[in-house]
């Protein structure tokens, strides 16, 4: 009879743990099937972060599903609120929450042409979407007073400029996500006030221009980010949260509409 090495036991010792081994995604991150979202245009199927409040299920919210981060409290119940608050403040009606998925090709291509006019027409980029109630804290209302010197702030990036302006007046309690660059130029990114339940969203129209009329892998890539901005838009709209759109390439303009969206004074 044949006498098995020490050495190779271990080994496949170790072989059968790594064989094993998961790899753990975060309940978040994860996708997972709920009667309650289960519909003839629904599979079912929703993100981990949602789950069903009896308190959500109504006429504007046919499921009951709410974000995770959604709670109920007796003393925000009313004749005008269900009693459902988050941590980024209470809800009017507080809406199902979807994903990319919720909006077809054909809404997603209609959202992208409303979209590209708005940046096309310099005249009429200023649009707000705004659903809900938005909440202003005590707090928040000395802000409001605070006075911003737009002389100090220069800068050819806007995301640079608009930070330089964010941090003067709120350091710390925004963040900027979701930067598009062509060529090192900044194309557009969005900015989250999460305590004021508020997004801003930045276009550069002239590079924006230039990227259309090149009619090369720039452009498709162009049309990928603003189908998915289309869906993110959605996901924030039907969340109650404001949006605001900054369509521009001049510094004062810039300045002067993100002073405007904050309710701030400037000189």
């Amino acid at each position: 009879m044949k006498r098995t090495s020490i050495l190779v036991l271990i080994a496949c010792l170790i072989t059968q743990q790594i064989a094993i081994a998961r790899y753990r995604v975060p309940t978040e991150h994860r996708v997972r099937y709920s009667m309650h979202a289960f519909g003839h245009k629904s599979s079912g199927l929703t993100s981990g972060y949602v789950r069903y409040s009896p308190y959500a299920f109504g006429f504007n919210n046919r499921s009951g599903l709410v974000s995770g981060w959604t709670r109920y409290s007796p003393y925000a119940f009313g004749t005008k609120h269900n009693g459902l608050i988050s941590e980024y403040g209470p809800y009017r009606n507080t809406h199902w929450l979807g994903n990319a998925h919720d909006l077809n090709n054909q809404q997603l291509t209609k959202a992208v042409d409303r979209l590209s006019h708005s940046i096309d027409n310099i005249n009429s980029t200023r649009r707000t979407t705004r659903r809900g109630t938005y909440v202003v804290y005590p707090n928040q209302r000395l802000n409001n007073r605070h006075t911003i010197n737009l002389n100090h702030l220069t800068s050819d990036n806007p995301r640079l400029l608009m930070r330089a302006f964010l941090n003067a007046l709120m350091p710390g309690q925004y963040k900027v996500s979701n930067l598009l660059r062509v060529n090192q130029e900044v194309v557009s990114f969005n900015v989250v006030i999460e305590k004021r339940n508020l997004i801003i969203k930045y276009w550069n129209p002239g590079i924006i221009r230039s990227i259309k009329e090149a009619s090369n892998e720039e452009t498709e890539r162009l049309s990928d980010y603003m189908k998915a901005w289309a869906a993110v838009e959605n996901f924030y709209d039907n969340k109650g949260d404001r949006v605001v759109h900054i369509v521009s390439a001049n510094q004062d303009k810039i300045l002067m509409e993100l002073a405007d969206c904050l309710q701030t004074k400037t000189m």
